[in-house]
């Protein structure tokens, strides 16, 4: 009983699913600006309906630009604004890092450290490509999650999709088109100027 006790302790987190991780990690990590094509998936399994968006994300240390035909959002690192074209609306907010990993996966793939139980990989074959899928169950139960999945291609160790599941039967899934490292942002590329949106209306819940 204590070696089957042991046996299960220690595939709480699998070595082979982290060292996967960890190669995918470092591609951010050492670079000095990633630009990412992606899709935004969400799906409701209540209901059925899903609905979708492409857009670009850049995004460099922890600040971000993610823009898409409905909004563009910007975290500076501290605060997060949404712009809203349809309405000529900007929400300012300091979201939590939850939050910021439903918007940017290179969040998601830098905090697998701790928190998360790691079972062993699953490989399989999409496209012709090797694809390992690392899936993370967070310790605590009070997160609005119960999974994370993450696709990663064996041979270049980028991800190609990112999906959170909620407890709520939601799924967020960010499948990632194309993906650029070292791509030298300018401090402009990545700012939020409110003097560019003199008409907009602010929402200001910091």
């Amino acid at each position: 009983l204590l070696c089957c006790f042991a046996s299960l302790l220690f595939a709480e987190v699998n070595q082979e699913a982290v060292a996967l991780l960890d190669k995918t990690s470092s591609i951010y990590k050492n670079s000095t600006g990633t630009e990412i094509s992606l899709k935004i998936s969400i799906d409701d399994a209540q209901t059925g309906q899903s609905q979708s968006v492409n857009g670009t994300l850049k995004t460099r240390d922890r600040r971000f630009v993610l823009t898409t035909q409905f909004a563009t959002m910007n975290f500076d690192g501290s605060n997060l604004y949404i712009y809203q074209p349809d309405v000529n609306e900007i929400t300012i907010s300091q979201p939590a890092t939850e939050e910021l990993d439903d918007i940017d996966p290179t969040q998601i793939i830098t905090t697998y450290n701790s928190g998360f139980q790691i079972p062993a990989p699953e490989y399989s074959q999409e496209n012709g490509k090797e694809i390992a899928t690392v899936n993370l169950f967070p310790e605590d139960r009070n997160e609005d999650y119960f999974k994370l999945s993450i696709k990663i291609d064996t041979q270049t160790h980028c991800p190609i999709q990112i999906s959170t599941h909620g407890k709520n039967g939601m799924v967020n899934t960010i499948d990632i088109i194309n993906l650029k490292t070292n791509q030298n942002f300018s401090d402009k590329e990545l700012d939020f100027n409110l003097k560019d949106y003199p008409k907009a209306q602010i929402i200001d819940i910091r």
